[in-house]
């Protein structure tokens, strides 16, 4: 079972072939399902006392969604959500922004959006191939875009990124919504700017899903991801103990960046004096080679 989304229609495995058929564009959408399906469960086990939030329906969910993004882009704060960077969530994550922005008539604009990736496929690429593929989401848009002849893709606020210093450019250092993948923060800019961006108390770090407790990071332990969502846990659940209210204070983990920084006094001499020697020790290893070769040729001549 696949629950509907914005966009992408809901979808019934023993009911597939009652629900092809004709759309607007008249074609009829892939009969090819491919998903990632993990084992339905209770959200919270039955040994867990502690409350969670829970959403009756995905409006009350997404405007939860849109008070916490407003609150933090109203105290100059800047969001960051890690996405996957292939796609679906991404292209989900977008709409519901676009949603906001337009619910609110212009009082977003001054507020940029950035969807910022150093991998394949590129940000741009990503909505181009959106964009020419409305014909297998959800009907909602298609019939959107037949009405009006505006591409729900065609988001205009967006920037599209492919480096720190192209998302300062274009979005400047004020409050904004950046999206990078990889969602696990684990390594690239995504673990970059989650370092820079925690730290200061105003932002807001946005996960729009549970990070997957089966994903390894580096050292084969939980991903960065993994290892913030559960201190906030942790965190909320020693306050509701204390106060009966699952606030959020703050937490700490530690998070290992490496960086590529000049060699500087010794360490640079000494760096240099150990190219020099290798570069003779090669210098030398190859006029061995040669002369070694030369006096083959020659034995071959007299012989």
């Amino acid at each position: 079972y696949q629950k509907k989304d914005r966009h992408v229609d809901g979808c019934r495995l023993d009911d597939a072939d009652a629900q092809r058929g004709s759309n607007i564009f008249g074609t009829a959408p892939a009969a090819l399902l491919v998903t990632d399906a993990l084992i339905p469960g209770p959200k919270d086990s039955p040994q867990d006392p502690l409350p969670r939030p829970q959403f009756s329906s995905r409006g009350e969910r997404d405007n939860a969604l849109h008070e916490q993004v407003l609150g933090c882009l109203r105290r100059d704060g800047t969001v960051l959500i890690p996405v996957d960077g292939g796609g679906g969530r991404i292209l989900e994550v977008l709409l519901m922004l676009e949603e906001l922005y337009v619910r609110m008539q212009g009082g977003l604009d001054r507020y940029p959006i950035a969807l910022l990736s150093t991998v394949e496929p590129h940000p741009s690429t990503l909505l181009e191939v959106a964009r020419s593929h409305l014909e297998y989401m959800a009907a909602s848009l298609a019939q959107g875009f037949e009405a009006s002849r505006d591409n729900p893709y065609t988001l205009r606020r967006l920037k599209c990124c492919t480096s720190k210093e192209e998302l300062l450019r274009k979005c400047g250092p004020g409050p904004k919504i950046v999206l990078c993948s990889p969602k696990s923060c684990e390594a690239g800019i995504a673990k970059e700017l989650l370092v820079e961006y925690a730290s200061v108390p105003r932002n807001l770090i946005l996960f729009m899903e549970k990070p997957e407790p089966s994903e390894r990071g580096e050292n084969g332990g939980p991903t960065v991801a993994a290892r913030l969502f559960d201190a906030v846990e942790r965190a909320k659940d020693e306050a509701f103990q204390q106060t009966r209210r699952r606030d959020f204070y703050g937490c700490t983990i530690k998070i290992g960046v490496t960086k590529r920084v000049p060699l500087l006094g010794s360490e640079l001499r000494t760096h240099q004096i150990n190219e020099q020697q290798k570069k003779r020790k090669r210098a030398a290893e190859e006029a061995e080679k040669e002369e070694a070769e030369k006096e083959a040729v020659t034995k071959k001549k007299h012989s």
